[in-house]
């Protein structure tokens, strides 16, 4: 009767996951999930009252770099692996979300442990800024996010050069193994606060 209502009936015929971890400091920026703003890194940009709810939904990409890190935990995701990535499943469409899977679901940190999930926090974000230039630059991606903080050699030039594009950034996603390397839908929301630069993060996906 209602094609919104019969259009939520498919939506719900897929699988929905959740992204996020739960709060486990005392407060944001420890190691739960959340979102960083353009006004994080660079002064008078974009704050989280400057987004609408239809500024929160995206096309998911799923970079996963799971085995190189293994091997190697402070290894960077590159222009070839993207490639790589694009070759399989198709570019990266705009205003997606990029998301990078460092880290298998057994490799997630124990929910609630704060030890673990500061030893989280020393690992690199994955980034490397050749790989942000190119799905910003040589694509034109919305959003891109992490397993990790941002404690790495290269993370702080990350960070500053992704939201000094006027990019978001959303900080320790929860499991990846769900979501389709291409084809999902992620959503980002966070509590209606005007003027901060950060803020903790629901995040959860759509996908076959």
């Amino acid at each position: 009767m209602y094609t919104l209502w019969e259009n939520l009936k498919l939506a719900k015929a897929y699988r929905w996951a959740e992204l996020s971890r739960p709060v486990c400091g005392d407060g944001c920026g420890t190691c739960e999930t959340h979102i960083n703003f353009p006004a994080h890194a660079i002064p008078g940009a974009e704050q989280s009252g400057d987004y609408t709810v239809d500024d929160l939904v995206f096309p998911l990409c799923v970079i996963d770099i799971s085995e190189k890190t293994a091997a190697d935990p402070s290894c960077t995701v590159t222009v070839d692996d993207i490639r790589a990535y694009e070759a399989e499943y198709g570019p990266i469409p705009d205003e997606a979300f990029v998301a990078l899977k460092s880290m298998r679901g057994d490799d997630m940190p124990e929910t609630g442990s704060p030890d673990t999930a500061e030893e989280q926090k020393k690992r690199p974000s994955g980034w490397s800024p050749e790989a942000l230039r190119y799905i910003f630059e040589e694509r034109d991606a919305s959003a891109a996010g992490q397993q990790t903080g941002n404690d790495g050699p290269d993370d702080p030039e990350c960070l500053n050069y992704m939201l000094g594009k006027g990019k978001l950034q959303v900080c320790f996603l929860g499991d990846l193994d769900p979501a389709a390397p291409a084809g999902a839908v992620i959503l980002v929301s966070y509590p209606k606060i005007e003027d901060a630069a950060q803020l903790p993060a629901r995040v959860w996906l759509i996908t076959e």
